[in-house]
């Protein structure tokens, strides 16, 4: 598979117990050529992950399984930061810190609780929907990530709950987002989760879409596996996606700088 995985967690993330060992066996047993482990990274004091993440422990296991792993598969170093523009000062001053190929930001909180649950608390959607919006707009105009990571987070976590629920006008919103990250330089992944439990492949075509028709090239693929079993879940689907909107290429990184490869 000439495809790579961009969004992986271990035992580094709070809400991962496996190993690194586990994940790079895993690629190479799909035939990977590279991966990029994208630990949490938690700045909200109310989130179980708060103060887990460490770089020193993170670095001292990446540099194990790059000397396990050397010559049969490139390993990344990257991270997936939560935004929330309320704590907006102290993510950029800790991120500063530390040196990453590659950064995600990601919002999966609304009105102080994940994004599931703001849902099941029962908020309307379109409440959940505008506020999940204004987060990622103030994430782009930051420039911290190099990606925003599972855009639709909301219908992703929310598929079961949301039902016939359609955006309406947030659809609009979603493509013109998509507007803004390519004016920004921000790229956007196409996350694979769990669709085998029903979760949808994540962002829709028609956004990709609009960013690809704005000028955006920057496109990454993750199964965001926390688990070794489910790393490169679905990556062909993300693929066919990416083509179905228009994509011949997708991203890979180095010290935060993109090359990238055509799609398989």
């Amino acid at each position: 598979m000439t495809l790579a995985d961009y969004h992986l967690h271990t035992a580094d993330s709070a809400d991962s117990t496996e190993s690194m060992a586990a994940v790079c066996r895993r690629a190479v047993e799909l035939g990977l050529n590279e991966i990029c482990f994208t630990e949490h990274f938690d700045t909200d004091p109310y989130d179980r992950g708060y103060g887990y993440y460490d770089d020193a422990r993170y670095q001292r296991r990446l540099d194990d399984v790059r000397q396990e792993f050397a010559g049969r598969l490139v390993i990344r170093k990257g991270l997936e930061f939560d935004w929330q523009s309320r704590y907006a000062a102290r993510t950029a001053e800790l991120l500063a810190g530390y040196r990453f190929d590659f950064l995600i930001g990601s919002v999966h909180c609304v009105f102080g609780s994940m994004a599931r649950e703001a849902l099941q608390r029962g908020f309307p959607p379109e409440e959940v929907y505008r506020e999940y919006f204004a987060e990622l707009r103030t994430l782009v105009a930051t420039g911290l990530p190099d990606v925003l990571g599972h855009v639709d987070y909301v219908r992703k976590v929310g598929w079961d709950l949301l039902g016939s629920w359609r955006y309406g006008d947030f659809d609009r919103e979603a493509a013109a987002l998509a507007r803004l990250c390519a004016a920004r330089g921000v790229g956007l992944e196409v996350n694979t989760r769990h669709r085998d439990r029903g979760q949808p492949i994540v962002p829709g075509v028609d956004v990709l879409r609009a960013y690809r028709e704005a000028g955006g090239r920057t496109v990454t693929l993750g199964s965001d596996a926390h688990t070794a079993d489910a790393m490169g879940a679905h990556l062909d689907a993300a693929a066919a996606r990416l083509r179905e909107a228009g994509f011949d290429e997708f991203a890979v990184f180095c010290d935060r700088r993109p090359t990238w490869r055509p799609l398989p």
